[in-house]
């Protein structure tokens, strides 16, 4: 085990993008699960207030249905897995090509594979964000007469998605193309960015108020898009600064998995479970007109008007259905009805409510982690459009807190990213998610440690416990942006040419006595080379890492702690297991 000794400095707040550093072009890329988007704002922009800001937002797209702000986040592909086309492009051309049986393939809703850490998943990640930023890059330089070299970007993530994730949304953004630097290339959390856009339409709501009255204000932001759903919630105060005040949070809950949830509960059940497997293999352009016909009604459900939903039956389907003999089955169903597909409101509903319960119960949870009267409650998203989901929050929180949609709820995280991409310092503290610590020796307590755990053979007459838990930081600490850490470690014998900092985490609330306690997982690890010793004592080898928590990524840098240089050093995150980031 590498030795070290920890050091807490105090945390400093410091302007981390000069203004005089600053590019031309702010921009951003909301990389959603159903559709994804960029818009872009002149960095001027930034001495207005939020709700004067002027943005840009593309609203053009091959091959789109209608002007809309985001494109499908799907990518055609051929048998080698080479692009053939991208976002709304994509999907027409597959129900067109596909029918003459071309070796073709639909990949979407692969954002939601990138946490398992698929190589696939990455590789698709990559290529669309490839596609979409050499698009969006064509256009804002086309349109402001700036240089690509000249914008600072920001993609977004889930609220949900730990550092691993990020750091392979990082990754994946600069392996297509994005800029390779920490200040041209921003990460923002979902709902932490719509939290400023709901900032600006309250800006608005509250023009002829006092200006502290108005800027003073604590919010929850409920994202639900199309995989997630995540919940932010902040203090804002008169200068527009926001301070975090319970810690995001969200689950696999948007709309996507309602669409899940209608294919296995309702339509498997008309055409028979096997039957519906084969139709996703062998015969994916139905499956893909079903959904998309659900989708366009879906967003309109509200059970109190009390109509059934139709939907057409691909062609293919009900001639497979008649030569199998199941169309009969398929008709009894629906009250006798062979075409289309007639859905009660019963069923929509009940598909609807296996992701609206589980909303609802995190929005609870997180009402109790703030332990406070929230000001307002936003709902944002794509999915905020579902009235049903409107109504069901409204009645769940009657009594508590108002619900209020601002306008365009599906543009809210894409403006509010561009927001952040004008000014990142907006944020100025955040609660920590987890318990961040190492594992070391610490002095051994008799009434307390297990006789098992005495470090044996230590020579300086110091008893030790092995593979104590030393918390870096805490859960729900408030980490002013920027807060550091700083450890130094030593190498422990002459041999050793590379230092090795083992990060750990724990979930739950309080401090793990022990690094290999069941809560407690490897997040990462940071490696330090430090080449030959060459007649250096250990104690003249030793390395000052610095980790810099409260940003939406932890930043680490090394330093020689005898010459002052700047080391290289990477980190590798963990994916699994004891390893689960």
């Amino acid at each position: 085990m590498t030795n070290h000794r920890p050091q807490t400095q105090p945390p400093q707040r410091a302007r981390r993008f000069p203004r005089h550093a600053r590019p031309r072009v702010a921009a951003a890329i909301d990389f959603g699960t159903h559709g994804s988007g960029f818009a872009w704002a002149f960095t001027s922009e930034e001495q207005r207030p939020i709700a004067e800001r002027r943005l840009t937002f593309h609203m053009e797209w091959i091959d789109q249905p209608a002007p809309y702000v985001k494109t499908r986040s799907a990518l055609l592909v051929d048998g080698g897995g080479a692009i053939l086309d991208w976002g709304f492009a994509a999907a027409r051309r597959y129900k067109l090509e596909s029918r003459g049986g071309a070796a073709i393939a639909l990949e979407h809703g692969f954002k939601m594979r990138l946490p398992d850490g698929d190589p696939a998943a990455v590789e698709l990640v990559t290529g669309y964000l490839q596609e979409l930023y050499r698009y969006a890059v064509e256009r804002i330089t086309g349109e402001a007469q700036v240089r690509e070299e000249e914008i600072r970007w920001c993609v977004t993530v889930p609220a949900i998605w730990r550092d691993r994730e990020r750091h392979l949304m990082r990754r994946a953004a600069v392996a297509a193309g994005m800029p390779d630097d920490v200040r041209r290339l921003l990460i923002a959390v979902e709902p932490e960015v719509a939290t400023q856009y709901c900032q600006g339409h309250l800006q608005l709501a509250t023009a002829d108020d006092e200006p502290d009255e108005a800027g003073d204000w604590s919010m929850l932001v409920i994202d639900a898009g199309g995989g997630t759903v995540d919940l932010s919630s902040f203090r804002i105060d008169d200068r527009g600064s926001l301070t975090e005040l319970g810690h995001a949070s969200g689950g696999p809950h948007g709309g996507t998995f309602v669409d899940r949830a209608f294919l296995v509960n309702v339509l498997a059940k008309r055409i028979g479970g096997d039957l519906l497997q084969r139709l996703q293999v062998d015969l994916p352009a139905a499956v893909l007109e079903i959904l998309d016909n659900w989708e366009r009604d879906k967003r309109f459900f509200d059970p109190s008007r009390g109509a059934p939903f139709n939907l057409p039956l691909p062609v293919k389907l009900y001639q497979l259905l008649s030569q199998e003999g199941r169309l009969s089955r398929f008709a009894a169903s629906q009250q006798g009805i062979e075409e289309p597909i007639v859905l009660s409101n019963a069923e929509v509903k009940a598909a609807f409510d296996e992701v609206v319960e589980p909303i609802l119960a995190l929005v609870d949870e997180h009402l109790v982690r703030v332990a406070g009267q929230l000001d307002h409650v936003f709902l944002v998203g794509g999915f905020a459009q579902s009235p049903y989901l409107r109504s069901r929050l409204t009645q769940h929180l009657a009594g508590r807190a108002a619900v209020q949609v601002p306008p365009n709820p599906a543009s809210a995280v894409l403006a509010g990213a561009v927001h952040f991409a004008l000014d990142p310092d907006v944020v100025i503290a955040r609660k920590s998610p987890r318990t961040y610590g190492i594992a070391t020796n610490l002095p051994f307590e008799d009434a307390v440690d297990p006789p098992d755990r005495l470090l044996p053979g230590n020579g300086n007459g110091q008893r030790l416990c092995m593979d104590r838990f030393e918390a870096i930081v805490q859960r729900d600490d408030l980490l002013p942006v920027d807060t550091e850490r700083k450890i130094t470690l030593f190498p422990v014998s002459d041999t050793e040419t590379e230092l090795e900092l083992v990060m750990l985490g724990a979930e739950a609330a309080g401090v793990p006595r022990y690094a290999d306690e069941p809560q407690v997982h490897v997040l990462g690890t940071v490696n330090v080379p430090i080449g030959p010793a060459n007649g250096r004592a250990a104690a003249d080898r030793g390395v000052v890492l610095t980790l810099a928590f409260g940003g939406t990524e932890i930043a680490v840098t090394a330093v020689d702690a005898t010459s002052g240089h700047t080391l290289q050093h990477r980190i590798t995150f963990a994916s699994m297991g004891r390893g689960g980031a």
